[in-house]
């Protein structure tokens, strides 16, 4: 089989990693979660962030046919519909962006949008199957951090998103609206249940008390010493999450971010 090329790029700003992924011999590819750049100061947009990604997918002559998020952003404005501008792609997402929109919408009164992901082109479910050169892209939902949660599996790699960061660092929050940890810890029993060799592709960094520099990337074996699933039992998880996450400061972007990234920037 066709090699599956990754190339990781940070975001420092908003601590955020996307990802190009693409097919050696198609060169299909696909990009993870982009992030447009934004200066809360001036309130004004850039394509900073997206920047490297396009002049590799133009390097390598990627035909980009996947844009793909794993979630709704707390932490930064997505990129998608500015790299589909540039590059062109199908965006997609997971089918509970229409609960999320729901949810959300009340929040926001002064925003028009509709609440049943039109603006996406692609809502995924978990028997979705995206297809890139000679490889799959396997959906595999994982709400908990948001109802919208999922990750993609494809071969050796799975990417993640916000449900595990690195194993010295922990997982995902859960109070978010429509969070839940009850549901956060079956999602990361089913991303625990694959091959220990498995590469794990986080969607943040933020260091750690053991570790100066960023990192993103881990294997499911090394996930399984995650520092916040060593738990005893289900229960015991959830009561560590939720009390965890009181202590926790909203992002700074969070109210910017969520509106826009609701409704993917239309």
């Amino acid at each position: 089989m066709s090699m599956l090329q990754v190339r990781s790029f940070f975001d420092e700003m908003t601590h955020s990693v996307s990802y190009l992924i693409w097919d050696e011999a198609s060169k299909q590819g696909a990009v993870i979660d982009p992030v447009l750049s934004f200066d809360l100061d001036s309130q004004t947009t850039s394509i900073q962030a997206i920047t490297p990604i396009i002049n590799e997918v133009n390097q390598h002559q990627i035909q980009l046919k996947w844009i793909l998020e794993t979630h709704i952003h707390a932490d930064h404005l997505t990129g998608a519909s500015v790299l589909k501008q540039h590059c062109s792609g199908t965006i997609a997402i997971g089918e509970n962006i229409c609960l999320a929109q729901r949810l959300f919408q009340p929040l926001y009164p002064d925003a028009e949008f509709f609440c049943d992901g039109r603006q996406f082109d692609c809502l995924l479910t978990e028997k979705s199957i995206l297809k890139l050169g000679e490889h799959q892209i396997r959906v595999i939902p994982c709400a908990g951090h948001t109802p919208v949660c999922v990750s993609y599996h494809v071969g050796q790699h799975i990417f993640v998103g916000d449900t595990l960061l690195m194993p010295d660092f922990g997982c995902a929050r859960t109070d978010f609206l429509g969070g839940n940890a009850a549901t956060l810890y079956d999602s990361i029993q089913k991303l625990l249940n694959l091959s220990g060799e498995t590469k794990v592709y986080s969607g943040h960094d933020y260091k750690s008390p053991i570790r100066k520099h960023f990192a993103w990337e881990s294997t499911i074996a090394e996930q399984k010493q995650n520092i916040h699933l060593q738990y005893a039992n289900k229960s015991d998880f959830i009561d560590f999450r939720q009390q965890r996450d009181l202590t926790l400061a909203p992002p700074k972007l969070m109210s910017i971010a969520v509106r826009y990234n609701l409704s993917n920037g239309v």
